[in-house]
């Protein structure tokens, strides 16, 4: 009833030192034993302290490495560079994760994988745990447009899909998911291209719980809450439609219309989204729209 407690001695037994040496073998046996489990106990006690305070302080550091590498392969005049940044980029991370004695996870995409829709939805999937090291890497062509004013960052250009990607948006993604760091880099150009000639971006928004109900509520009165017919031609008689090479137009004014009416706090309507997009290209063509609401046709 003493083990662990106190320490185990000839007492515990009812006998003294000079008492001892007079007992038979049996009792010499019983207490050598009883001396030898109490050891192994207490060993087994402070073993399991030792165990339970290391647990407890390496709870915090349970987190891993992520690395996100986006290296475009296929990017003209400069594939071998590329392909060379990702060697360094995994060989570097791995060290990374070696010093810092952390699991490493890879996301790797070269070029055959680089489509704007996968990636941005791949991005959107990934859970963090609060004390992953986070590290997001591309390597290919970039540029900016004149539209892009006020925001520095570059659209990450994609060969084999050829359009882009804006890095801002990947970047805000990737910190809404709350990792312990994250670090980011575009290894890319960043000069300007005449929106007219300029790859598509394929664009995306990071929304909260609170706003993602508010633009679906958005939905719903523009698609559950109207009725009737709406019908549109992109220009009025006689006139051409003009196209680029991100599409025609009018269809992304009017993509951009229904994205900007959605994110409005209050008084949605038709009307408003499609003048918007009427006025947006007023200078090349005149979209006109017909209507059955209230018996009448009306025009933008």
């Amino acid at each position: 009833m003493f083990w662990g407690r106190f320490p185990l001695n000839k007492r515990h037994f009812g006998l003294e030192n000079n008492d001892f040496c007079r007992y038979n073998g049996f009792l010499r046996r019983k207490y050598e034993v009883a001396k030898m489990y109490h050891f192994v106990r207490i060993k087994k006690i402070t073993f399991a302290i030792i165990f339970g305070l290391l647990c407890f302080f390496a709870g915090g550091e349970c987190g891993d490495v992520v690395a996100i590498l986006m290296c475009d392969t296929h990017a003209d005049n400069i594939e071998q560079p590329v392909a060379m940044d990702l060697k360094n980029m995994c060989e570097e991370v791995a060290r990374i994760a070696t010093y810092t004695k952390r699991d490493l996870k890879e996301l790797i995409y070269t070029g055959d994988e680089l489509f704007p829709e996968q990636v941005l939805d791949d991005v959107k999937g990934l859970a963090f745990h609060p004390d992953d090291i986070v590290i997001f890497y591309f390597s290919g062509h970039g540029y900016r447009t004149e539209s892009k004013d006020g925001n520095p960052w570059p659209n990450m250009f994609f060969t084999m899909a050829n359009q882009a990607v804006d890095y801002d948006l990947v970047c805000q993604i990737l910190y809404s998911k709350n990792p312990r760091l994250l670090i980011t880099i575009a290894d890319c150009c960043n000069n300007y291209m005449d929106e007219r000639g300029a790859p598509p971006v394929v664009k995306g928004k990071v929304y909260s719980k609170a706003e993602t109900t508010h633009v679906k509520k958005n939905y719903q009165e523009l698609f559950l809450n109207t009725e009737g017919l709406i019908m549109i031609r992109s220009s009025e008689v006689g006139e051409y439609s003009w196209c680029m090479n991100r599409g025609a137009i009018y269809t992304l004014a009017l993509l951009d219309s229904i994205k900007l009416e959605t994110l409005k706090q209050h008084g949605v309507s038709w009307d408003s989204l499609l003048e918007r997009a009427a006025s947006s290209v007023c200078r090349h063509q005149t979209p006109v729209v017909y209507r059955d609401k209230n018996s009448y046709s009306q025009s933008y």
